[in-house]
């Protein structure tokens, strides 16, 4: 499935799972307004981004039926940040695998809050 078709048959995300997610709207700004292109929209109109791009992700998810996201670094900017909370409000499966310079290993966490828990770590 490419773009075209995502667009042209965009889903809107149930009603349920965006009043899970509403919550982290503005932290979804906050990251969105770091790009230049967003910067000067105004809270409304951020909001109306974020959910076409909730809806654009929903659409992809369920037509594409998947089943995990990996994760190469945690979600640093508004797309990654969406799709982690909406793979998490959906039951989807996450995996994070970040390399650690400083052990010469890797960490694999499947949520953000995990990072610092080192009980499994065998340095």
């Amino acid at each position: 499935m490419d773009r075209q078709d995502i667009y042209k048959n965009l889903e809107s995300c149930p009603a349920d799972i965006y009043e899970k997610l509403y919550p982290y709207f503005p932290m979804f700004h906050v990251h969105l307004v770091r790009e230049s292109y967003f910067e000067s929209l105004t809270y409304y109109e951020c909001q109306v981004f974020t959910t076409l791009f909730l809806n654009f992700f929903y659409t992809l998810i369920k037509k594409e039926k998947i089943e995990l996201i990996l994760f190469g670094d945690v979600p640093h900017g508004a797309y990654n940040f969406i799709i982690y909370c909406l793979a998490r409000a959906l039951g989807i499966k996450i995996l994070f695998v970040e390399q650690s310079f400083e052990f010469k290993t890797f960490f694999i966490y499947s949520s953000l809050e995990e990072i610092g828990r080192f009980s499994n770590l065998n340095i």
